[in-house]
């Protein structure tokens, strides 16, 4: 991933030299991201979390660069959560309309420390069932909601903590043997609208939610709180 993004911004870098020659370079890109305040604000790749008991919102959003593409068509995956506290749980999960044009019913699957979300249908671990997750909006001909956006939002989710201290990643994998979908992790409109479908190859920005402990001043604070109430009930 790191050798990923060095040569991605080295390319970025070459770019903005040559000019013209960036015409060259494509990428997909899915970045992953949390919210601590309901969604005001977004953090990537890396966020400290000072109430180990809270939720966060977590959302992937999707940018790319390709000459001949001009809208994001489709995409497939399951999403993971490694190193999860033992009652971490997901609720509330979402695709980002337009792009929920398949009818699908998602749930969280565990798998040790690993959180799983895909298909209900799909009880594998990560990455080897046979369906997955699938976000995706139909040709703009169609008629229904259609979206130009780069980036993205394409999907979302909320995760509740249950208090254990230490780093989640928040990710996604691709399925390797798909049975529902077209069998590729990214897929977008050429500039034609509805003819062939374009997939640069992906980069993938995962999200470290770094979840620390109470301090001990404020646990302190918290047990003694009750018993100088009930001290200053005794003295009324």
């Amino acid at each position: 991933m790191q050798s990923a993004t060095r040569t991605l911004t080295k390319s970025f870098l070459v770019c903005g030299v040559l000019g013209a020659a960036c015409q060259a370079q494509v990428f997909t890109r899915i970045t992953w991201q949390a919210s601590l305040d309901d969604g005001a604000s977004w953090t990537s790749d890396q966020a400290q979390i000072d109430n180990p008991d809270t939720h966060v919102r977590v959302r992937a959003i999707l940018d790319w660069q390709h000459p001949d593409a001009y809208a994001f068509a489709f995409a497939s995956f399951d999403g993971v959560v490694t190193s999860a506290g033992p009652s971490d749980s997901i609720v509330n999960i979402r695709r980002l309309d337009p792009f929920a044009t398949s009818m699908q019913t998602l749930q969280t699957f565990r798998f040790g420390t690993t959180l799983k979300i895909d298909d209900a249908r799909d009880p594998s671990p990560p990455a080897l069932g046979g369906r997955q997750i699938l976000i995706g909006q139909a040709p703009e001909v169609v008629g229904q909601p259609f979206s130009r956006d780069n980036p993205a939002p394409i999907f979302e989710y909320m995760l509740q903590l249950d208090g254990t201290p230490g780093a989640r990643r928040v990710s996604h994998v691709f399925t390797t043997t798909p049975t529902e979908g077209p069998g590729t992790p990214v897929l977008f409109r050429n500039r034609q609208g509805t003819g062939g479908l374009l997939q640069p190859p992906s980069i993938i920005r995962p999200l470290d939610l770094i979840v620390v402990p109470a301090p001990p001043a404020a646990i302190a604070f918290l047990v003694l709180l009750p018993l100088a109430h009930s001290r200053r009930r005794v003295t009324r």
